[in-house]
């Protein structure tokens, strides 16, 4: 599995975990690696993550290392109805992704060590489809176990 691969299945998982819970973050079945799919355009502005390489990473901790660890930079944009709710809904990624410390195991074939931002939060409109979202950056240290 590749780290961006892993990323989504680690923001899809959080997201299932949360469900019916006060932090709810109301996207299950809506986190998309690379862009969002034409139907889900369709379906109107709604909450949803989209995770995508980013360029850059492989500087700072553990990019100058002979373990098997590789430095990422991945941009997750955090959609919303309203630049209130993307807002809101990237305040929960970042929990999430600078929270989990230790190793985090994706299909038993990627482990996410852990994430750090290294830019945004940037509210935005997406200029194609008028959405709101919050675009961040994170470089996440990933490692293949294959």
């Amino acid at each position: 599995m590749r780290p961006v691969s892993a990323v989504v299945s680690a923001l899809s998982a959080e997201a299932r975990r949360l469900v019916g819970t006060d932090a709810d973050w109301k996207v299950v079945g809506r986190v998309f690696g690379t862009e969002l799919p034409k139907a889900e355009i369709d379906a109107g502005p709604r909450s949803c993550i989209v995770v995508q390489s980013a360029g850059g990473g492989g500087v700072g901790r553990g990019a100058r290392s002979y373990l098997p660890w590789r430095v990422i930079r991945v941009n997750i944009r955090s959609y919303a109805e309203t630049p209130d709710d993307a807002d809101a809904l990237d305040y929960r990624v970042y929990d999430y992704m600078t929270g989990f410390h230790g190793l985090v195991y994706m299909n038993h074939q990627t482990i996410l060590r852990d994430a750090v931002m290294s830019g945004g939060p940037l509210p935005q409109r997406d200029p194609d489809i008028r959405w709101p979202f919050v675009l961040s950056v994170y470089d996440v240290s990933a490692s293949p176990t294959e």
